[in-house]
């Protein structure tokens, strides 16, 4: 991790857990937001639905048990990895609950992706992001998998593994193309915005 300040952790998320998540994204997919996604070509496929941990959805009371589980893992994992990067004695004072955006429960379907992109930019809602992640909710072998341009690293899904980056430029990053069966996650960002709202 030190070199690409890419953070990768196996089993974070039990396999119980990513089971019952993707039989609950399947139980509620119609009243999931569709996003855009493209074809490897480049023209507009949408594809990916995308559940929203926000209060006040049809489904949110569902959702309520894994946003605590989920929040509590990545409380733990911000720990080391700010820890990893901040072990010379500075103080950040920053409490990694605190900074959580909302948890979006996501299933690609093929060949939906995400061409490369990056997480922070000049939009209200992604200004103030500084870290992103994400967890795999079902292992495909193969396709699918996460790359990132300038580390020249790519992550297969393995299910409950865990990846954590920079929201930045320096980690552009994409869903390979050659998505070949469904794909779910759960992903946010930890966002310096919800410190002073």
């Amino acid at each position: 991790m030190a070199e690409s300040f890419i953070y990768n952790v196996p089993n974070a998320l039990s396999s119980s857990d990513c089971k019952s998540l993707i039989d609950c994204i399947e139980s509620n997919i119609e009243y999931s937001d569709i996003e855009h996604v493209v074809k490897p070509d480049g023209s507009l496929l949408k594809l990916m639905r995308s559940l929203n941990s926000n209060p006040g959805h049809e489904y949110s009371d569902i959702l309520e048990p894994y946003n605590d589980k989920i929040k509590s893992i990545l409380v733990h994992h911000f720990k080391i990895y700010f820890n990893t990067y901040m072990d010379n004695g500075m103080k950040h004072g920053i409490e990694p609950i605190d900074t959580i955006d909302q948890i979006k429960y996501q299933k690609f379907s093929p060949p939906g992706h995400f061409d490369w992109h990056f997480e922070q930019g000049a939009r209200e809602d992604s200004k103030g992001r500084f870290l992103v992640w994400m967890i795999y909710l079902n292992t495909i072998e193969k396709t699918g998998s996460t790359d990132f341009y300038y580390q020249q690293e790519s992550y297969q899904p393995l299910e409950g593994s865990l990846l954590m980056w920079p929201a930045s430029f320096t980690h552009m990053h994409r869903g390979n193309s050659n998505l070949d069966t469904e794909k779910y996650i759960a992903t946010g960002w930890f966002n310096f915005d919800k410190l002073y709202s």
